[in-house]
């Protein structure tokens, strides 16, 4: 399928799929998660006209950490990742733990992990501020590590991010 295609189904099934708002309908303009793309949905925000009953958002806004993450039989909540932090450059990087990793399920850990960091900063700080992601297996007790759990990572990036 060319991109065309695929950005205008992105398009239509965004604007189906939108509610309203105060009156407002919202259209988020997203380059899913693809670093390259980011220029170009800039420009498209930039040049979409006013729209009385629409938003127009640049990117995945954050949502929170209240969500369960289930990819096939695998799922994956905020209380089952904590994390710790350190300089990448001027990005921070940032290490998961989660609970119960092994290697049958490290790919759809990884899959869930990058969805609750887009649930939880939004698409646009973890491509622009945050830098190398690792994941390993959560320890028996977090807090002897000095690890943050999963619901306070928007505070610490945002006090973090330059």
């Amino acid at each position: 399928m060319s991109l065309l295609i695929k950005c205008v189904k992105f398009i239509l099934i965004s604007l189906l799929n939108s509610a309203r708002i105060a009156g407002k309908r919202e259209f988020v303009a997203s380059a899913d998660g693809i670093r390259a793309a980011f220029p170009s949905v800039k420009n498209l925000v930039d040049a979409a006209p006013s729209l009385e009953e629409w938003t127009i958002i640049p990117f995945r806004p954050p949502k929170g950490t209240g969500f369960i993450i289930q990819i096939g039989d695998y799922s994956l909540g905020p209380d089952d990742v904590w994390f710790s932090y350190e300089p990448d450059g001027d990005r921070i990087g940032l290490i998961l733990y989660i609970k119960g990793l092994s290697a049958e399920n490290e790919d759809s850990a990884a899959q869930a992990s990058f969805i609750l960091l887009d649930s939880a900063l939004g698409e646009y700080v973890v491509e622009e501020k945050i830098g190398f992601i690792e994941i390993i297996a959560l320890p028996d007790d977090p807090k002897v590590f000095d690890l943050h759990p999963f619901a306070s990572i928007r505070e610490i990036v945002e006090n973090q991010a330059h």
